[in-house]
């Protein structure tokens, strides 16, 4: 998966924010039914499927759950 930021004037200012769901420790699993938008559409979460990791609204679109791995916004 690659993931491409869109450039800005001021990349200092414009820099993303990561949450971190799952850990070696705890791993987070979600239905695809509990897939949510992530900051009102303008953010992507990244989930571990069983078709390889995928952006939050194509497994939604595929329903399929898993492991949400990551919130980028």
């Amino acid at each position: 998966m690659t993931i491409h930021l869109k450039p800005v004037k001021d990349p200092t200012n414009d820099i993303p924010n990561v949450k971190f769901f799952s850990k070696p420790s705890r791993a987070w699993y979600v239905r695809y039914k509990d897939i949510h938008s992530v900051a009102g559409g303008k953010g992507i979460g990244i989930i571990s499927t069983n078709q390889g990791l995928m952006a939050s609204h194509e497994a939604k679109q595929k329903k399929l759950g898993g492991e949400l791995i990551a919130e980028i916004y």
